[in-house]
């Protein structure tokens, strides 16, 4: 498979995300991470767990399931410049960049679109209300 299998999850201990083999527990969810041929578990907050994307944005960070992202769009044939904000979600076997107005493909946003993330849905829900 060529595809980056990567999930993140915040550790509520250490104030911290980490990256890693999500792993379901009895009683919630950790990260397994291999460093240095040494393998750790950290326990995650459920809410905060989001799945890689494949994809990066306009500065080359990683995507990830609920990340906010404002995205730079072009309205033709008038040539304005518009900006949407939405989180990223999966819907129906794609992500997708939900918004207030709109959905769009994550992967079906043009090159002359840009997208940047500006926070997440854990730590900053404030962006898209």
């Amino acid at each position: 498979m060529e595809r980056e299998i990567l999930f993140r999850g915040f550790d509520n201990i250490h104030n911290e995300w980490v990256y890693g083999d999500l792993i379901h527990l009895s009683n919630g969810y950790a990260i397994r991470k291999i460093e240095d041929d040494i393998m750790s578990f950290t326990r995650v907050d459920s809410n905060s767990i989001g799945q890689y994307t494949g994809a990066k944005d306009g500065n080359g960070k990683r995507m990830f399931e609920g990340d906010i992202i404002k995205i730079k769009l072009f309205n033709f044939p008038n040539g304005e410049i518009e900006y949407e904000i939405g989180s990223i979600v999966y819907s129906k076997d794609i992500f997708i960049i939900s918004g207030k107005k709109f959905d769009h493909n994550l992967f079906g946003i043009r090159e002359n679109e840009t997208r940047s993330i500006i926070g997440n849905v854990f730590e900053n829900p404030e962006l898209i209300k």
